[in-house]
C-alpha cells in the first residue's frame, strides 16, 4: 500500500463548467482501496477528473486502478 500522497475525484457536466470535487482520498500505508458514497447525482453524460499528489515523498506512491461511479 502507498504510505503518501492524494487522488480527488472531481467531475462537471459540461466542458465549460468548473469540477465539482466528488473526493479526495489520502494514502495511510493499510488501504489499498478506497471508497466514498458522493450522495444522490445524474451521473449520465458527466466528465471525470482525477488528480493525483505525490504528498512530500517526491514520487507518486498511488497507483491508479479504476474509479468506478454507481447510480
Amino acid at each position: 500500500p502507498a504510505t503518501s500522497g492524494q487522488a480527488r475525484i472531481s467531475y462537471r457536466t459540461n466542458e465549460r463548467g468548473s469540477f465539482t470535487t466528488l473526493a479526495t482520498f489520502t494514502a495511510d500505508s493499510t488501504a489499498t482501496s478506497f471508497k466514498s458514497d458522493i450522495g444522490l447525482i445524474d451521473i449520465e453524460n458527466i466528465q471525470i477528473q482525477v488528480e493525483m499528489n505525490d504528498g512530500s515523498s517526491g514520487a507518486v506512491d498511488f497507483e491508479l486502478m479504476e474509479v468506478r461511479l454507481l447510480p
